[in-house]
């Protein structure tokens, strides 16, 4: 389970379960358990470059729906933004890997993540924060 505060100063919580990994792919058309194990380059565009469509995501992680749902992504600003992928990451790698490969996960994440060129006012990863389990 991850907490961060969203842009209300509300504390949300993501804790994935399989359950919602099927909601994801289902609602939003995005498998996190594939893009997880077999496209890391796919998880930084989806939080770093894609917010809208990481927005709704999140909303659905913190098991929020209608009005509720709507004004948490409207509210995502960028303080609020950070601290959701920070949440998301570590819930994502706490879910899909073992404690011990946890930390180099999120380490070669938060170096792909620093390494970025603003061509074009986009981000754009320059290393995969791809780490093997093995």
């Amino acid at each position: 389970m991850a907490k961060f505060k969203d842009g209300s100063g509300t504390e949300r919580e993501i804790k994935l379960d399989t359950g919602l990994i099927e909601d994801v792919i289902e609602k939003h058309g995005v498998e996190l358990d594939t893009m997880f194990m077999e496209d890391s380059d796919g998880v930084m565009r989806l939080i770093y470059g894609k917010p809208r469509k990481f927005g709704p995501i999140l909303a659905d992680l913190c098991r929020l729906a209608g009005d509720d749902a709507k004004a948490f992504v409207r509210g995502l600003n960028a303080e609020a933004m950070q601290a959701a992928r920070s949440a998301f990451l570590d819930d994502l790698s706490s879910f899909f890997l073992p404690p011990a490969a946890r930390g180099a996960f999120l380490t070669a994440v938060e170096k792909a993540a620093t390494n970025t060129a603003p061509s074009d006012g986009s981000l754009k990863p320059t290393e995969s924060a791809a780490v093997s389990s093995a």
